[in-house]
């Protein structure tokens, strides 16, 4: 039933517009993704959960709420893994349906790399929803305006302010109030690649600074190899690449939005020197290139170069980050792993 789940996921590449399709695969998603009952990281939220043994820290108090609430009225962890997963699947299905026709399309996309992780990562996954909501507020109701209220751009931080009480990843949406129409791609470009520079040259006393106050960074003082940091590097800049070349294929201002939205995860890149941890945040956008891709132009069996090296990227992502560093390190590949600890299987 499971491996049905997953076939399930994938007939959006091929039937871009339809509503069937994209409902379909929504259900099937979260089936997928809230049905895993296996470890990876699950054990310890499982663990936390049963026990009560959820800590009440700033940086993550809305999920330790949350967990307690569910906990107490009786619920068991597989139904509250869902119920988290279920929510947070249809706040990202609704703000897809809103921003593109080819919406089964956008959604394939996603729910083959970018969520894949959310499965066993219970913060990631609540902070993703309310980050994808508060994202989607931004370019409705502050973006696309030439005089927003105030009014809205509060309404946006406190989102990306409760999407951090889930994971403190979440605040570095904040940036996003920077993102303006107005703003010259290259000027843009030139601060990020600038501010990447004297942040690599401050890091370590920034990072040690910044766990004294947030102690889940303590386990992130220490770099990463130099071949992990340039291939993180190059498999982001890789994405860059891609909507910057779409960008001037098809431009609207969805597309405008996109591509300075994209660039600013350049200040990613100095991050990438101590974990891939921070990838995770990069993962949360991909939710809306992916539904960027999908608004390229194709006609019956002809589609956008870009949509096809999109595909390959977003696929190739899924075969290294699930597959290849798993098979690299001797473990079993999550993919599989997913689909083999399932409660679908009986």
């Amino acid at each position: 039933m499971i491996y049905i789940m997953a076939a399930l996921l994938f007939p959006g590449f091929c039937f871009p517009k339809s509503k069937f399709c994209f409902y379909t695969e929504s259900m099937a998603l979260a089936a997928v993704l809230g049905g895993f009952n296996g470890d990876l990281d699950l054990n310890n939220y499982r663990h936390r959960y049963e026990l009560e043994l959820i800590p009440f820290e700033f940086e993550q108090l809305m999920y330790s709420g949350v967990s307690s609430f569910f906990h107490r009225i009786g619920v068991s962890f597989e139904w509250y893994h869902f119920i988290l997963t279920a929510i947070t699947v249809f706040i990202i299905a609704i703000c897809v349906r809103s921003l593109t026709e080819h919406s089964a399309y956008a959604m394939s996309l996603i729910s083959t790399f970018a969520l894949l992780e959310t499965a066993w990562q219970l913060k990631t996954l609540t902070a993703m929803g309310m980050s994808v909501l508060a994202l989607w507020w931004h370019y409705q109701k502050i973006y696309v305006s030439d005089n927003p209220g105030a009014m809205h751009k509060a309404v946006f931080l406190m989102l990306v302010l409760a999407a951090a009480q889930f994971h403190y990843l979440a605040l570095f949406f904040v940036l996003f109030l920077f993102v303006k129409k107005k703003n010259h791609v290259f000027v843009m470009i030139k601060n990020m690649l600038l501010f990447d520079l004297i942040f690599f040259c401050f890091s370590d006393v920034v990072i040690k600074t910044a766990a004294k106050f947030l102690y889940s960074l303590h386990r992130y003082t220490q770099p990463m190899s130099i071949p992990s940091i340039m291939i993180t590097i190059a498999w982001q800049v890789s994405a860059i690449a891609v909507v910057y070349c779409a960008q001037r294929y098809h431009k609207d201002e969805f597309s405008g939005w996109i591509l300075q939205g994209t660039l600013l995860f350049l200040l990613l890149i100095p991050m990438y020197k101590y974990t891939v941890v921070a990838t995770r945040i990069f993962r949360i956008w991909m939710v809306f290139t992916a539904i960027y891709i999908s608004k390229l132009h194709r006609q019956g069996m002809r589609v956008s170069l870009y949509r096809i090296l999109y595909d390959a990227y977003n696929f190739g992502s899924l075969g290294y980050w699930f597959v290849f560093i798993n098979v690299y390190n001797g473990t079993e590949s999550s993919v599989k792993y997913l689909l083999t600890n399932h409660i679908l299987n009986g």
